[in-house]
């Protein structure tokens, strides 16, 4: 599958969630061949991540060149390896550089980018445990490292939100989730119970409500999947020497409402966090450690839930679906 920028294609109806102007073409290319210590894999299942939807708008950082295959993650099994016994291996892969994607029946990959996984799980829930997963346990890492006990989550209904209240729980930090509508507080409670702390933006007093949370359970990290004018919000609503950590725009807008005051006298601090960055600067013995924990970790705290599923020749269906018949990303 090869997406490319233009004029024609996906008009969008809706600015804030749509594609902009973007055409596909499908068609058959020959099986990629792998090189050196590459591994072959026969795709089984891709996810839509809410960066993929940024990278078909051009707004996600990527050495690729366009025509190429999206897709940052999926899961399948090895078909062809210099490794002889690699062949046949159940594995996930984060599909980072300059090859293509896993929006695609095969793919080659290197070694540093796969996860070999145990021969009873799920290919399809797999297929969404690289970047969730991996950017969640990138949090625990900084919240080990900065001895944060508490933290505030934005877009806690999200796959990843719930994830963490799973993980974080094992991990013994308390998470304030916050979210936009009272039927996602309802959701969650079922799912979690009523003990977990969820706030809705959708209430009079929520920054009220954050800036109690924060002081009581002396929160001074929270991680922001959405931005525009609430992550500063929150971030104004925090002690001293808070830090805002930014991994997503699910709002579609910048940052706003941080003041010079908290940045200057208060001391608090706003930080990006992107998964790819952050693994890049982490040594090989430190990844080995990340990816088992990911392996331990997965079927019991970091499984997916699969909203829908769509053949390889409905991708440009999935895409409508998913921008005009679902709820927004930042929701599931």
């Amino acid at each position: 599958i090869f997406f490319f920028q233009a004029e024609d294609g996906i008009r969008d109806a809706q600015e804030s969630r749509g594609l902009g102007d973007v055409y596909k073409r499908q068609e058959e290319i020959p099986v990629p061949i792998p090189q050196g210590e590459q591994v072959l894999i026969k795709l089984e299942a891709s996810p839509i991540n809410p960066s993929d939807l940024g990278f078909l708008k051009g707004a996600y950082p990527s050495p690729r060149q366009v025509p190429c295959t999206p897709g940052f993650e999926g899961s399948g099994v090895i078909v062809a390896a210099s490794n002889s016994s690699l062949i046949g291996r159940k594995v996930v892969v984060f599909a980072t550089g300059v090859l293509d994607g896993t929006w695609a029946e095969y793919m080659v990959a290197e070694p540093d980018t796969i996860v070999e996984l145990d021969n009873d799980v799920d290919l399809k829930e797999a297929s969404c445990s690289f970047v969730n997963p991996l950017t969640l346990l990138s949090m625990a890492d900084i919240c080990k490292n900065k001895q944060y006990n508490a933290v505030i989550h934005t877009a806690a209904s999200s796959n990843l939100g719930k994830m963490m209240f799973r993980l974080f729980k094992e991990y013994n930090i308390k998470v304030v989730g916050v979210v936009r509508r009272q039927e996602q507080v309802d959701l969650l409670k079922q799912e979690f119970g009523n003990d977990i702390t969820v706030i809705t933006t959708s209430d009079n007093d929520w920054q009220e409500q954050i800036k109690e949370k924060a002081n009581e359970l002396d929160i001074k990290c929270c991680f922001d999947a959405v931005a525009g004018e609430q992550a500063g919000l929150i971030l104004q609503n925090m002690p001293k020497s808070s830090t805002l950590y930014v991994y997503g725009r699910l709002s579609g807008q910048p940052c706003s409402q941080i003041t010079a005051y908290d940045l200057i006298f208060l001391k608090k601090k706003v930080e990006g966090l992107w998964l790819e960055d952050y693994l890049q600067n982490k040594d090989q013995q430190a990844k080995e450690a990340m990816f088992q924990e990911l392996r331990r970790c997965f079927s019991k705290f970091l499984a997916a839930t699969i909203c829908q599923e769509y053949s390889f020749d409905d991708i440009k269906l999935a895409l409508y679906c998913l921008l005009y018949t679902s709820p927004s990303p930042r929701d599931s």
